[in-house]
């Protein structure tokens, strides 16, 4: 895709919550389908979210099984109240083989990763979620700007169509 959308997020951020219901659908229908866009995501749990770096990995561990999509789907839509029932109790209701995801998850291997998305974050100098990087696709991800806060989806529509209108097909 000529134009890429990474998504900086928090599972227990209402308004990430709101962006996947809401915004994402429309997004993935008008550009995703199409291939004109590329989306990814990238963690960014919030310190007062006490749930959120559990769920951040779970959904890489179920990532592992061709699952992150699955658990992701899952627990924002009960972003409100991932400790009501907790990550790991959410998390079967996803096809998953258990005793490896639940080895994936005591090893805490992914917790690197998650660190390593922070600091990006900082770096760009995000620091709320949602927040994405939009642009022109590269090698290594994307060249872009920062959009900062939930948007509805006309808004990211003039952004996307202006990025690709700018060189993107």
């Amino acid at each position: 895709a000529p134009v890429t959308l990474i998504e900086f997020t928090d599972f227990e951020c209402p308004y990430c919550s709101m962006f996947h219901a809401e915004t994402f659908p429309r997004i993935k229908a008008t550009f995703i389908d199409s291939g004109r866009l590329r989306f990814g995501q990238r963690q960014m749990p919030l310190p007062s979210h006490k749930n959120a770096s559990v769920a951040a990995h779970a959904a890489i561990c179920a990532g592992e099984q061709g699952r992150y999509w699955d658990l992701s789907e899952m627990m924002f839509s009960r972003s409100r109240c991932l400790s009501c029932q907790g990550v790991l109790e959410l998390s079967k209701a996803v096809d998953l083989d258990r005793k490896a995801f639940e080895a994936c998850m005591s090893s805490g291997k992914h917790l690197g990763q998650i660190q390593s998305d922070i600091q990006t974050a900082k770096e760009l100098k995000i620091e709320g979620t949602p927040s994405f990087v939009l642009g022109k696709s590269t090698s290594t991800g994307v060249n872009g700007i920062v959009v900062n806060g939930f948007l509805p989806y006309d808004q990211f529509e003039k952004r996307i169509q202006a990025v690709l209108s700018a060189g993107g097909s």
